[in-house]
């Protein structure tokens, strides 16, 4: 699919305009296993996408990601970090700078107090459009690669937790 996104030639000496967007992939750990957060699009109550929002005046692409994920969830996430930048050909070329985002235990239960608590098993959507579904499958793929050589699955549990937590 990201290959699929990146393979669109342009044609030459024509000028291409481009839109800049930022996508942020809340991820949390629950008994039932891996979760994402998403948003219900204004059109659809069944329609699904990602946190998402446009780059504002003064403001660095890790500040607007910070920004979309804290506007989305109410609390900024336990760890967030830059992914992946796509690019999706057309006559505006879409440029999407996708973040993942970690909630531990602790801030998923804050989140889903919220009234408007849209978790998602990973495994189980429907709704996404193509691009987001490659986007989150692309999130996906490097979240369980990054848990095998790194410590970021402490990010997932509460501030205290027990050796059976860990496990």
């Amino acid at each position: 699919m990201v290959g699929e996104m990146l393979q669109q030639p342009t044609p030459a000496g024509k000028p291409v305009e481009i839109e800049l967007s930022v996508r942020v992939i809340p991820f949390a750990v629950t008994s039932d296993g891996l979760e994402v957060f998403l948003c219900h699009t204004s059109e659809s109550a069944t329609d699904l996408r990602l946190s998402s929002g446009q780059l504002l005046h003064g403001e660095s692409l890790s500040d607007c990601a910070a920004r979309v994920a804290h506007e989305a969830l109410s609390i900024p996430p336990d760890y967030l970090e830059q992914l992946f930048t796509f690019s999706v050909a057309g006559d505006v070329v879409q440029t999407i700078v996708a973040y993942s985002a970690i909630l531990s235990a602790d801030t998923r239960a804050t989140v889903a107090r919220s009234a408007r608590t849209n978790f998602y098993h990973v495994d189980s959507l429907d709704g996404l459009s193509d691009v987001e579904r490659g986007i989150l499958d692309y999130a996906k793929m490097r979240l369980r690669a990054k848990l095998g050589y790194s410590n970021i699955g402490f990010y997932f549990l509460p501030e205290t937790f027990t050796l059976s937590d860990l496990q």
